[in-house]
């Protein structure tokens, strides 16, 4: 366990102690694997995902972030130790690019809030990384939604942590940029053992950019083979014939 990047003990997680969406997952995550959170409309994975980040508390069970428990670190203590991206979340769009990406530096900054050398250079890493050098003095609100989406993953990759939680992060994105996406978060699996946990709804993404793959439905998360069609089929409620992968 000392090793896990991510650990949950019985985790329990939703809005209601008496009708959690999902109880009891076990769930272990080393430096540099990826984990794929799908399952059906309204299941509780977004829900999930800001329980493991810490966003929300456990209706039961714990988390734990590098052998700690992630209920007893402060903000800045787990901005150090992860990334949460959710999904659509509203950014100023007055703001550059560059401005965007700086935040993510926002959890090392010392008591003149002055960004460092290093902290220049893991923005500008995290720019290129992105491929949005060429718009890093564009406002938030003069470039597309795909853009404004990696530029966001560039203000999580910014904060150079072991973990990257991930909340339907290929929306507004084309094929083009999604298979740019996954080969970016491959790369740096390898170059940094960055963890990753990525809630999607593309079956086909899931099991091809991925080590494993959650299904979370019907208040139960597990991991399921990609040749079980038939588990798959169960949980979204379609034929197996339906099931792309």
């Amino acid at each position: 366990m000392s090793a896990a990047v991510l650990h949950s003990e019985s985790l329990a997680w939703g809005y209601d102690a008496s009708a959690p969406l999902g109880r009891d997952l076990q769930l272990e995550l080393e430096p540099g694997e990826a984990l794929a959170i799908v399952g059906p409309n309204g299941a509780g994975k977004s829900t999930l995902l800001r329980t493991l980040a810490g966003a929300r508390a456990p209706l039961d069970g714990r988390v734990l972030v590098g052998g700690q428990d992630i209920s007893a670190l402060s903000l800045e203590q787990r901005a150090r130790r992860l990334a949460l991206l959710p999904q659509d979340e509203a950014v100023d769009l007055d703001l550059t690019v560059r401005e965007l990406v700086q935040l993510g530096r926002t959890p090392y900054l010392g008591a003149f809030g002055r960004l460092s050398r290093d902290d220049q250079s893991a923005v500008e890493e995290a720019l290129e990384a992105c491929e949005l050098a060429p718009l890093a003095s564009r406002a938030l609100g003069e470039i597309s939604g795909g853009e404004r989406q990696r530029a966001r993953l560039a203000m999580c990759l910014a904060q150079r942590v072991p973990l990257l939680l991930l909340d339907e992060p290929t929306s507004h994105l084309d094929l083009r940029r999604r298979y740019e996406l996954f080969e970016q978060l491959a790369a740096l699996r390898a170059e940094r053992e960055l963890a990753v946990v990525v809630v999607l709804h593309d079956l086909v993404d899931a099991y091809d950019a991925h080590d494993r793959v959650l299904v979370v439905a019907d208040g139960e998360a597990r991991v399921v083979a990609r040749d079980d069609r038939e588990a798959l089929a169960r949980a979204f409620g379609v034929p197996e014939k339906r099931i792309p992968v």
